[in-house]
């Protein structure tokens, strides 16, 4: 049964492979190589000095690569059961209930409000319907990585990554953030992967986008994220004090502030 599922994951690459080449009578190995690994190896693909003809196939093969991915979504997501493909996404207001205590020990109080808008809906778990959401949002960017990594992560949960793939994470995080859906059903409260992706797109986003007040040198939401926000001691901390540890929700922005030595943390 395994080994069913996975050919008919590899006919499902071939086939996205070969619909998006045969567009603009693109290489089909390179498309398909692409959805494989995610590694550009087209003509004019990555960084350097390039003439206009090669910039021109960047572009055509991007374009490519992406209704590849989109295809191949669409094909691999029909080997899933009924049931799976129709669960609904996981509603922002469930990631606001896990981040909620973070950004409250660690923004600053007249932030906080926008600091919660923008990362529970910007944070995706990985479901099939929170995936596809996900897919719709990354593809239109200039990233060409993070569509690859929901794609995989959503159909590695569900046996249908073939072995020489390799996508081994839990989480992602850029723009926006992406939980994978078997991390996110560990339901660990010393390892929320929400918690950790959040913090991640804490520090990448800029409060000056948000319309916020933002003071001489002041970049990121907080200097301890923008210093510490892969620390093994801080991702400790926030693992610790995760929502789910229930009497953590109920705690101050001054008690978080406290425990990471930070001073007031709350305006």
């Amino acid at each position: 049964m395994e080994l069913d599922k996975l050919s008919a994951a590899n006919q499902c690459i071939r086939d996205a492979a070969q619909h998006a080449a045969a567009v603009d009578r693109l290489s089909i190995p390179i498309i398909e190589r692409f959805l494989r690994s995610a590694e550009e190896t087209w003509d004019g693909a990555g960084s350097g000095q390039f003439t206009s003809a090669q910039f021109e196939n960047d572009t055509v093969y991007r374009r490519a690569a992406k209704n590849a991915m989109r295809n191949l979504f669409s094909l691999l997501g029909n080997l899933l059961p009924a049931e799976v493909q129709s669960a609904p996404p996981i509603p922002p207001d469930t990631v606001l209930r896990h981040i909620e205590p973070m950004v409250k020990g660690l923004v600053q109080g007249d932030w906080q409000e926008v600091g919660l808008r923008e990362l529970a809906h910007r944070t995706f778990v990985l479901n099939f319907q929170g995936a596809k959401a996900a897919m719709e949002v990354e593809l239109p960017s200039c990233d060409m990585e993070s569509p690859w990594r929901i794609l995989w992560g959503l159909y590695g949960d569900h046996g249908l990554k073939p072995d020489d793939i390799d996508m081994a994470c839990d989480g992602l995080a850029g723009d926006f953030a992406h939980v994978r859906w078997s991390a996110y059903q560990t339901k660990d409260p010393y390892s929320d992967v929400i918690i950790h992706e959040a913090a991640h797109l804490l520090h990448y986003l800029k409060p000056r986008n948000f319309g916020l007040h933002v003071r001489r040198h002041q970049e990121r939401w907080s200097p301890t994220v923008s210093a510490n926000c892969g620390s093994r001691s801080l991702r400790r901390w926030r693992m610790r004090h995760s929502p789910s540890r229930g009497d953590n929700s109920k705690r101050s922005p001054h008690w978080f502030s406290a425990q990471l030595g930070l001073g007031t943390a709350g305006g």
